[in-house]
């Protein structure tokens, strides 16, 4: 046995890639979207639309057919939808939680950057109030003198 996807279409994840693998069903794809990263193997990809590309790789298949039986040896697990699901949901939450502690340091970054202009804005204040005093004292010598 031997499942042909000659997709045209850029498809993401087509289910009867993830079908075929678990029941040791051999997956020729298309290099279109993302059915060349399910079918890792570059012996098993062909070019999209390239007829010729396709008859070349299923040849190589029926004048070797070890190369079929040997890819059945590979089969994987089969996850239930529960799984999936679980597996889905922790992903999320680690997103979720990156998510956070990244607003978390920008919120932190945000108050030290406020926090620091409040600090040079009394500094500068500081600054003008001693100088006025100064101002003051030098008019307060002059008129005494």
């Amino acid at each position: 046995d031997l499942l042909v996807v000659p997709s045209l279409w850029w498809e993401n994840s087509p289910l009867t890639i993830h079908e075929a693998f678990p029941v040791g069903t051999p997956v020729v794809a298309s290099r279109a979207g993302g059915m060349g990263e399910l079918v890792a193997d570059p012996m098993f990809l062909f070019e999209p639309g390239d007829s010729a590309d396709l008859a070349g790789l299923i040849r190589q298949f029926v004048d070797r057919p070890e190369t079929l039986r040997a890819f059945g040896d590979r089969r994987s697990e089969v996850k239930s939808i529960f799984e999936n699901v679980i597996e889905l949901e922790d992903i999320y939450e680690i997103v979720k939680s990156r998510a956070e502690e990244e607003k978390e340091i920008e919120k932190r970054r945000a108050e030290a950057k406020k926090a620091a202009e409040e600090k040079a804005n009394e500094k500068a204040d500081g600054k003008a109030d001693g100088k006025a005093e100064k101002s003051r004292e030098d008019e307060s010598d002059q008129q005494d003198t």
